[in-house]
C-alpha cells in the first residue's frame, strides 16, 4: 500500500517469487501487508481489521537477499493492532505408513509491542505437507512473532521440526546427519505461545 512502480512491481515480483500470494485488496486469506506510510487506507483497513501483521518494504526486500522468512517485529510499524484470535487446525488426511494425529491449536492474541523473543536463534521446520494452509500461516505467524527463524528447507541449523507425524524412517535418517534435531508436536508450540515463555520441549517430543 501506497507504493508506485517501479518499486511496486518489485516487491510483488520478490514476495511472489519467495511463495508468497499476491491479493489486490485485503481478505481475510491476508496475512501481511507491505505500506510505505501508517496512515494510508489499506493500513487503517487492516489495523481496524486486526487479522494481520503490517511492515514496511524492507521486510521483503531483507527476506528476499537472505532467503528465508524473517521476524516481523523490527519491520513493522507502532500502531500495528493486535492479532486477531484463530484455531489451528491440521489436514485429516493421514499419509501412508506416517499416520498424522489430529490435533488442534487455540491461539491467544498477540500484541505486537509486547511479544518476547524466546525462539531468537532457534531454527525451525514446519512440516508442510500435515497441515491446511490456514494452519501453516497461524504456525508461521507464531514462531515468527517470538523471534524464531522459520527454514524453507531442513537444514544443520534446523533444531526444531514442527510436525504431526509419528516417528517415521525419513525421521530416522534425518536424525542420523542431524543429531541436534529435535521432532515436536504441536503441542509445544502451543504451550510456548500460552504461558509467554520457553517451554522445555522434551515431554512433547515424537521419539520412535
Amino acid at each position: 500500500s501506497g507504493f508506485q512502480n517501479p518499486l511496486r512491481s518489485e516487491l510483488r515480483n520478490k514476495a511472489t517469487a519467495m511463495g508468497a500470494m499476491y491479493h489486490d485488496d485485503w481478505t481475510d486469506k491476508c496475512t501481511h501487508l507491505i505500506s510505505a506510510f501508517p496512515n494510508t487506507p489499506k493500513f487503517t483497513q487492516v489495523q481496524k481489521a486486526g487479522n494481520g501483521f503490517i511492515v514496511n518494504k524492507q521486510w521483503i526486500l531483507d527476506c528476499y537477499d537472505q532467503s528465508r522468512l524473517l521476524p516481523e517485529k523490527t519491520y513493522t510499524f507502532s500502531q500495528v493492532p493486535e492479532t486477531k484470535k484463530r484455531k489451528l487446525k491440521d489436514e485429516g488426511e493421514s499419509p501412508e505408513k506416517t499416520p498424522v494425529k489430529k490435533k488442534s491449536i487455540t491461539k491467544k492474541e498477540l500484541n505486537a509491542g509486547e511479544i518476547p523473543d524466546f525462539f531468537h536463534d532457534k531454527h525451525f521446520y514446519v512440516s508442510y505437507g500435515d497441515y491446511d494452509d490456514n494452519t501453516l500461516l497461524d504456525i508461521t505467524r507464531v514462531i515468527l512473532a517470538y523471534d524464531g527463524i522459520l527454514d524453507r528447507q531442513i537444514t544443520s541449523d534446523v533444531t526444531y521440526v514442527i510436525t504431526n507425524r509419528m516417528w517415521n524412517h525419513d525421521f530416522e535418517k534425518i536424525s542420523k546427519s542431524n543429531p541436534d534435531i529435535n521432532f515436536v508436536n504441536l503441542d509445544w508450540l502451543q504451550d510456548c505461545h500460552d504461558t509467554n515463555q520457553f517451554v522445555p520441549f522434551q515431554s512433547y517430543l515424537i521419539v520412535p
